[in-house]
């Protein structure tokens, strides 16, 4: 094969990948919309009070619920690595023991700060003990985007725990009762909770993964200007020679 015909395989397996890339974007462009669709229909739906044991996040995601029951105190957990006003703290998860059903309600309270030597402001001790009415969103689980063994993994009898990610399942034998594998966002108007800013839509918007398709597709039509230019500028000299 000559160097021309690997050049231009060459462009053309790259021009082919910035326009599937352009199309790429299009994709997660819409996923990302019906996401904000499905977050907008079920936020002007009235709050309900559900059973965890019959209800899953597939029935009530992004759903205000309200939930009567009491917060196990004693054994908490703090999510770490999160950020409010660009200062480092912890999301404070606190299981909540309903009337209705045998599993428990994940309920994130808020958010407190960390202290120099990364250990939590002791703000999450103001616990009530008396049955409380929690009004929320329920949501998933945020995700790291991977699997990380913490050192909390394998401490079940230290409370309060500290994770980098929530297992429902290595919770419950941690807390000795089953939990939710989702979370209730507690309202910034309930009692008892910390700093509640929550943002649920995505990170990256549909106009922002259009606006990132128009590049990629910008990308393959100056290219192939590009290409052709130079195939036309040298056709033209090798015929004036």
């Amino acid at each position: 094969m000559t160097n021309k015909a690997v050049l231009v395989c060459f462009i053309v397996v790259l021009v082919s990948l910035l326009i599937t890339l352009g199309f790429w974007q299009l994709q997660r462009a819409e996923q990302k919309q019906n996401i904000l669709d499905q977050q907008q229909h079920q936020l002007a739906l009235p709050a309900i009070e559900f059973n965890p044991d019959y209800q899953n996040l597939e029935d009530i995601h992004y759903r205000k619920v309200v939930m009567h029951g009491r917060y196990d105190c004693q054994h908490q957990i703090l999510l770490d690595n999160k950020h409010y006003q660009h200062k480092p703290g912890f999301h404070v998860i606190t299981a909540l023991s309903g009337s209705k059903g045998k599993t428990s309600i994940l309920i994130n309270r808020g958010w407190i700060p960390m202290q120099s030597n990364r250990q939590p402001e002791s703000l999450y001790q103001q616990c009530p003990k008396q049955v409380v009415r929690v009004e929320g969103t329920a949501t998933a689980f945020p995700a790291l985007g991977f699997h990380f063994e913490s050192p909390a993994d394998s401490e079940y009898n230290q409370w309060p725990k500290i994770e980098l990610e929530l297992d429902a399942v290595k919770l419950s034998y941690a807390l000795g009762y089953p939990v939710t594998d989702y979370l209730v966002l507690s309202d910034p108007d309930n009692k008892h909770g910390f700093i509640r800013n929550w943002q649920i839509k995505p990170t990256i918007s549909p106009q922002k993964h259009k606006a990132y398709a128009v590049q990629w597709f910008a990308m393959a039509i100056v290219l192939v200007m590009i290409s052709l230019w130079k195939y036309i500028t040298r056709h033209d000299n090798q015929i004036k020679q």
